[in-house]
C-alpha cells in the first residue's frame, strides 16, 4: 500500500461501494468523506496534502445520479446541496438552501427552464478532465475493465470481484419526457467528457 488513490465523482455513482471494496488494496482517500476529498474540486488545497499518485473518478448516468442525490439526506437537506456546495467551492452554512435543489421537482422546474445542470455535476467532470494521473470511469464499467487494476496498481482481476448492487431508481411521476431528453443531453457530455 505505497501509493494513495484519491477516489472522486460527481455523486450518486456507488463512489462509496467502491471504496470500501478497493481500501482493502490501496490507501485512499475517507469514503465517508470526512476528509472531505470525495467529491471536491481538483483546487482543493487538501488535495495536495493527501498527495494522491492516482486519481479515479467514479461517473454514473445522470438521470439516475441526480435521483439519488435527491433521495438521500442529512439534517434535513439533500445531498444535492452538499454537492452543490462543494463543486461551487461554497463554505457550508445550516441556513444556505439554493431554491432548485430544496427537492427535485424545484430541480426539474429549472432545468427544463434554463437548459442547464444546477447542481453542477458537468462542471465538476470537466474541472477533473485534464488533472494528470487520473481514469474516468463509469461506475458499472468497473468490473469489466481492462486497464482498471494496472492502472491502480493492483494484482489483475482485482476490480473483477466488484459486485455492483443493482440500483433501484424509480422515476417519478414530475420527471417529464422534455427533462429526461435534456438530461440525456447531459449524460452524451459526461460520456464526452470521460472519452477524451
Amino acid at each position: 500500500m505505497n501509493s494513495k488513490l484519491l477516489v472522486t465523482s460527481h455523486g450518486g455513482c456507488a463512489t462509496t461501494t467502491f471504496m470500501m471494496f478497493i481500501k482493502q488494496y490501496v490507501t485512499t482517500n475517507c469514503h465517508v468523506d470526512s476528509d472531505g476529498l470525495k467529491h471536491t474540486m481538483p483546487t482543493n488545497p487538501a488535495i495536495r496534502k493527501f498527495n494522491p499518485t492516482k486519481i479515479l473518478y467514479i461517473y454514473g448516468d445522470l438521470d439516475m445520479s441526480i435521483r439519488s442525490l435527491f433521495n438521500r439526506k442529512v439534517n434535513n437537506k439533500t445531498y444535492a446541496i452538499y454537492n452543490y456546495l462543494k463543486i461551487n467551492e461554497i463554505l457550508y452554512t445550516r441556513f444556505l438552501t439554493p431554491t432548485a435543489l430544496k427537492d427535485f421537482k424545484l430541480y426539474i422546474n429549472k432545468v427544463v427552464q434554463t437548459k442547464t445542470e444546477p447542481i453542477g455535476l458537468l462542471k465538476h467532470a470537466s474541472a477533473w478532465k485534464n488533472v494528470p494521473n487520473i481514469m474516468f470511469i463509469h461506475y458499472t464499467q468497473i468490473p469489466f475493465s481492462e486497464t482498471i487494476d494496472e492502472f491502480l496498481g493492483v494484482p489483475v482481476g482485482t476490480c473483477a470481484q466488484f459486485k455492483i448492487i443493482e440500483r433501484t431508481s424509480v422515476k417519478s411521476s414530475f420527471e417529464t419526457s422534455e427533462y429526461l431528453a435534456i438530461v440525456k443531453r447531459f449524460d452524451t457530455k459526461l460520456k464526452t467528457i470521460a472519452a477524451n
